[in-house]
């Protein structure tokens, strides 16, 4: 990818909702025959059998041989604004682009964010007993364009639908 932050971006949105959680880096995700792993700017998709079972030595060794030629730069920071309590595990996703918009927050067409201006976004889905939401965060690099992207957004914030069905 060109940065960490392109990885991370496709990490989110390749990576399934019923991977779990892996502490084999920051950003890493397994099922019975697939592994996502974020390293820098590589996004390592490995598919094979009985992947959880292999962790400690060929995928631990692949990410270690990757480590070196890895960009260190930061990820984004977004994601951090995200409440815990209540947060589905693996819902997480990290918007970058109208290609990742469309297809997890698809409430209107075209690039209604303002990627164009440098926006970001992520969304997560939370559960609170039976009730379920989504959570957008849009994140602007300075305040007047928060402002100026929010009063776009806001007259038609009646169309929005209350619940988004994939």
């Amino acid at each position: 990818m060109t940065d960490p932050t392109a990885a991370y971006g496709a990490f989110t949105y390749l990576r399934p909702a019923d991977m779990r959680s892996s502490t084999l880096a920051r950003y890493a995700a397994l099922a019975p025959d697939r592994a996502l792993v974020v390293v820098g700017i590589f996004l390592l998709d490995v598919t094979g059998k009985r992947i959880p079972h292999r962790v400690d030595d060929d995928l631990a060794g692949l990410i270690e041989s990757v480590k070196p030629k890895a960009d260190q730069r930061a990820f984004p920071t977004i994601g951090d604004h995200l409440p815990a309590e209540g947060l589905v595990a693996g819902s997480e996703r990290y918007i970058l682009g109208p290609l990742a918009l469309d297809k997890f927050a698809p409430l209107a067409s075209g690039d209604w964010i303002g990627f164009g201006d440098s926006a970001e976004a992520i969304e997560a889905r939370y559960r609170k007993g039976t009730q379920e939401a989504t959570l957008l965060v849009i994140e602007y690099p300075t305040q007047q364009l928060a402002a100026t992207h929010f009063t776009k957004i806001a007259p038609s914030r009646r169309t929005i639908p209350r619940r988004i069905r994939r």
